[in-house]
């Protein structure tokens, strides 16, 4: 993205039309533990989820997530893809 190695015209005006974040970070190397992360804001040594099959409501706890707080605040809120796995 606005590489000068990579030439990707399409993702270069999309980016210059959107918040473009240049130094994120996963909180874990799976995907898993690293989405209930982002949506919960709990880390993954809060949530003890480190792996792709463990069910993190019944592992880790039943925290709040974003989503949820939304909802509960007056906002509709939908997902659509994978959100949340298992």
């Amino acid at each position: 993205c606005r590489d000068e190695l990579v030439k990707a015209p399409n993702t270069d005006q999309l980016a210059s039309h959107s918040r473009l974040f240049q130094n994120a970070f996963a909180q874990q190397a799976v995907c898993a533990p690293s989405r209930v992360s982002f949506l919960t804001g709990r880390r993954p040594d809060t949530t003890r989820l480190y792996d792709f099959n463990s069910y993190w409501r019944v592992h880790a706890g039943n925290f709040s997530t974003i989503p949820q707080y939304f909802k509960e605040n007056g906002y509709v809120t939908m997902s659509v893809g994978k959100v949340f796995h298992p």
